[in-house]
């Protein structure tokens, strides 16, 4: 499994900025912007949201807003016993 963290916010900036968030919360996977359309492909409508794609870049999960560590969890263990 591999996490990556996507800022749909652009400009100026952004890289430092994520750079200081990743260091303040000591977040370990990788961090990108989107300057490709991500977030249209993936609609991507509210922020935060969180996609889980497997390894076939089929949506497996999908959550607008803040998801509870416990929920996210069991969603993804449902998603490894699958795969």
């Amino acid at each position: 499994m591999e996490i990556l963290s996507i800022s749909v916010y652009g400009g100026k900036g952004i890289s430092e900025e994520l750079h200081a968030f990743a260091n303040s919360y000591k977040v370990k996977w990788r961090m990108a912007v989107d300057v490709g359309g991500a977030s249209f492909k993936y609609r991507i409508t509210l922020i935060p949201s969180l996609i889980v794609i497997d390894p076939d870049g089929c949506v497996r999960y999908r959550h607008e807003g803040v998801v509870d560590a416990a929920t996210l969890i069991k969603e993804i263990m449902t998603i490894l016993g699958e795969v």
